[in-house]
């Protein structure tokens, strides 16, 4: 079995060497561990970015990795990844018989009906959240549009919950040809990290609280609400790592300056040691306004950091394995970071209950099982 993966903007991961200054993301992560697992099965091939440093084609493993030509800028990397991509797919499927595409995201999607279309391929998409709300009208319109209707035309659409494929069919108000919830695989014992090194690079004192959320600086995320957050609770101790980097760094800086939390607040920048930062952390925040699901916080639950999140269909059952609240609101937020903290038997127990639920979940073997059994569905 020949399966292209396309929408994977680096892999592996870190083989950007910072060349993009907006790092990779969940989706790539997520890519990485499933398609070596995958590949033990199956054969794979990647089409993805070429970097300074990387081969425009290489072999690892049973994974052949195809890297094409992008532009630079935050407007014009994943538009000009996407247009190689679709010209070079044409020749990876010729040459590998290529019977299956696996999309990531919503443009990698639509470029996969056209290709189906013309060489006769199925489609099995990962819509990874959904993007439409992140943009303005007219562009906003012109995605809901391509998601609805991409959607409920692709021959199988993997979720990684069942709260995110009822999300996606409220919202787009469509009915699915074929689905499967498939939980992300990873490596839980990556996660059992218990340096605490990092508290003393990062300034911080002993006893102090730390806050952490890993995300994209993107208005999507909603950090902007997790720092105002901060502010609300007015305690020294709490301390917020924010993991990340992208466009709204700058935006971020100045309502730091503004509400005088440079004490209170770190920007970290990109960051390949998230086990290390995991091991200081006491809660773990999830201020999205959309999600699929979020690699950042199986990696957190795994290491048994209670995490808060937003509620947008996520796994997270309130109270037991996390706490669920409203989007876009400090306050709750604030209110949610003070009721953990005042209850360390509610914390302890949360804790126990997000690593149960992890390796019960989210095995790697279990993701990569459903998925065969997806992809030979279709091939009859």
């Amino acid at each position: 079995m020949n399966i292209l993966i396309l929408g994977s903007k680096e892999y592996p991961i870190g083989s950007s060497r910072n060349e993009d200054r907006i790092p990779s993301g969940g989706m790539e992560t997520y890519i990485d561990d499933l398609s070596f697992s995958l590949s033990k099965k199956c054969r794979i091939c990647i089409i993805t970015r070429k970097f300074r440093f990387t081969k425009q084609y290489e072999k690892r493993g049973n994974i052949k990795v195809y890297r094409v030509g992008w532009f630079k800028g935050f407007y014009f990397r994943n538009l000009s990844f996407n247009f190689y991509s679709f010209f070079k797919s044409f020749s990876v499927i010729r040459k590998n018989k290529i019977k299956i595409i696996y999309t990531q995201g919503i443009i990698a999607s639509v470029l996969s009906f056209f290709l189906s279309s013309l060489l006769h391929t199925k489609t099995v998409c990962r819509p990874a959240g959904l993007c439409y709300g992140q943009y303005k009208f007219p562009l906003g319109k012109i995605i809901f549009i391509m998601e609805r209707e991409m959607y409920k035309r692709a021959d199988c659409v993997i979720f990684h919950s069942e709260e995110e494929r009822l999300n996606l069919i409220k919202k787009l108000k469509i009915k699915l040809k074929k689905y499967k919830v498939i939980p992300t695989g990873f490596p839980v014992e990556k996660f059992n990290s218990r340096d605490k090194s990092l508290k003393k690079d990062f300034g911080f004192k002993k006893d102090d609280i730390i806050v952490t959320a890993v995300a994209r600086y993107h208005p999507v995320k909603g950090l902007e609400y997790l720092i105002e957050a901060i502010h609300i609770l007015k305690n020294k101790k709490i301390k917020l790592l924010l993991v990340g980097e992208g466009p709204e760094r700058k935006k971020y800086e100045r309502i730091i300056k503004k509400l005088d939390l440079a004490d209170e607040v770190l920007l970290t920048g990109f960051r390949y040691d998230i086990p290390k930062i995991l091991s200081i952390s006491d809660l773990f925040v999830v201020s999205s306004l959309s999600e699929g699901l979020p690699t950042s916080l199986l990696e957190a639950m795994s290491a048994g950091i209670p995490p808060i999140v937003t509620d947008i269909g996520l796994p997270i059952i309130n109270k037991i394995n996390g706490l669920v609240i409203k989007p876009q609101n400090s306050k709750i937020i604030a209110e949610s970071i003070e009721f953990l903290i005042q209850n360390p038997q509610m914390t302890e127990n949360i804790s126990k209950e997000a690593r149960r639920f992890i390796k019960k979940n989210y095995s790697i073997d279990k993701t990569v099982n459903l998925h065969l059994e997806v992809f030979k569905s279709l091939l009859g």
